[in-house]
């Protein structure tokens, strides 16, 4: 055999990612095994995109990885989203294959809440520090963490005053005008109840 049927050949037997080194559970695991330098332009490019978005030097980007079973792409996406977890810098998404194109909506929705029913960087639900965030950033400060406010400081101002959730949503929406369903708000804003929060997941998720 030639030098290069050698190197192709060697490639097929010792090919890292042939074996599930990396599985979709790795995405959102605590750690995962990774070698920075394989398809580091590829991570990097997709770091770089965030940075400018998070500046404000592009509204919006979109970036499609392609490439064969084996190469390295469930890998990647674990980088991204633990490189994510680290610099705080975004909500992580991660959406699989589709079953039904027919039913495509109610398949996005399901997926858009089940990633952010997962543990963010603040240490509670992604749809509660989003939930807190939005609350922020209507407020004009940061009394308090998302966590303090998930974990006992919201329901407390609920049993205060029943009318808070719907009071904050008009708020956020007449503060935030691109947010012009208060509906919305108010069930992201319920995520920060214990009792209410998997009903208002629930009906995120476009359930009844």
């Amino acid at each position: 055999m030639s030098s290069s049927e050698n190197i192709d050949d060697a490639i097929k037997n010792s090919n890292p990612f042939s074996i599930k080194f990396v599985d979709q559970h790795h995405i959102w695991g605590a750690s995962f095994p990774d070698v920075p330098e394989i398809n580091a332009h590829i991570s990097d490019a997709v770091f770089n995109a965030i940075d400018q978005v998070s500046k404000n030097e592009i509204p919006s980007i979109g970036i499609i990885i392609s490439g064969e079973k084996g190469l390295g792409k469930t890998q990647i996406i674990s980088r991204i989203r633990h490189r994510l977890q680290t610099e705080e810098k975004a909500f992580f998404v991660y959406m699989g294959n589709y079953g039904d194109l027919d039913c495509i909506k109610s398949e996005f929705l399901q997926t858009l809440t089940s990633s952010l029913k997962r543990i963010g960087v603040e240490g509670v639900m992604q749809w509660q520090e989003l939930a807190a965030n939005m609350f922020f950033t209507a407020k004009g400060d940061r009394p308090c963490t998302p966590k303090e406010l998930a974990s006992g400081r919201f329901a407390s101002i609920v049993n205060h005053n029943p009318k808070t959730p719907e009071n904050w949503a008009n708020g956020i929406c007449a503060r935030k005008t691109e947010l012009n369903n208060p509906y919305l708000v108010k069930a992201i804003l319920w995520t920060l109840s214990e009792n209410h929060a998997p009903y208002a997941i629930s009906w995120l998720a476009g359930q009844a």
